[in-house]
């Protein structure tokens, strides 16, 4: 039946490792050879090209850890900054709906101080033509008389 340690499996996974890292052992092997002769065999190629490419990947990596540095000093200097221009302008929001409240009321103020003075402007006005007609109606009563 089936066990629970499937042993065939885990032998043939040994199996693969091991043939793999004397694959490795054999490379490396032949590289030096190559290496001791004079002439670059392919695998020492390979072994020379990722060598290239594990240096180029620690310049990129120490580059981006300087860039993220930068970044991050950046960061923390504009976070500074722009937490006090947040504040500052909090407080400028409260001073300037405090002045629309005030000016809300005092337009209110002015629109009844106009509308009375309006209305006196109107009585005035009609007080005065009623005065000029009384003015003219005597001053021709006074020529009738005269004459």
């Amino acid at each position: 039946g089936s066990s629970l340690f499937p042993v065939e499996q885990t032998c043939q996974t040994c199996v693969s490792h091991a043939a793999t890292m004397k694959f490795f052992a054999v490379a490396l092997g032949l590289s030096f050879a190559g290496h001791v002769a004079g002439t670059e065999s392919p695998v020492a190629k390979v072994v020379s090209l990722l060598q290239q490419m594990k240096d180029q990947v620690e310049k990129d990596a120490k580059a981006d850890e300087e860039a993220y540095d930068k970044y991050n000093c950046w960061c923390g200097t504009n976070q500074g900054l722009k937490t006090e221009a947040v504040e500052i302008a909090e407080k400028r929001i409260i001073q300037v709906e405090a002045f629309l409240e005030e000016a809300a009321g005092t337009e209110a103020q002015l629109k009844t101080e106009i509308s009375s003075l309006e209305e006196g402007i109107a009585a005035d006005q009609e007080a005065l033509r009623t005065a000029t007609s009384l003015r003219e109606q005597e001053s021709e009563e006074f020529r009738a008389a005269e004459a």
